[in-house]
């Protein structure tokens, strides 16, 4: 017990060093990369209308598109997506 209590502090530190890597990362890194890749929410939403329209469902577009998996996804609300199938379905597939 005491060895553990001992160990505490360092544990702590290690948390927090992790903690504050990933919330740098995220503030600094990872919206540009997304957005140079053109990994956003309209991104999504787009490739999800086109996998609803071409009948594949509601899948992971992300994984879909960039490994070849078929994941269920809840992850958007359906209804705008809906809305964007309607328009891929009749030729509006590009952005």
């Amino acid at each position: 017990m005491s060895d553990t209590r001992a160990r505490l502090p360092e544990l702590v530190a290690i948390a927090l060093l992790a903690f504050t890597v990933r919330l740098v990362f995220l503030i600094a890194a990872a919206p540009e990369k997304a957005a140079e890749l053109g990994l956003s929410d309209p991104f999504y939403y787009h490739a999800q209308a086109n996998l609803v329209a071409d009948g594949q469902g509601f899948i992971e577009p992300f994984q879909y598109l960039f490994r070849g998996r078929d994941v269920p996804s809840a992850t958007h609300p359906p209804a705008y997506v809906l809305v964007l199938a309607a328009s891929s379905a009749f030729g509006g597939t590009s952005l």
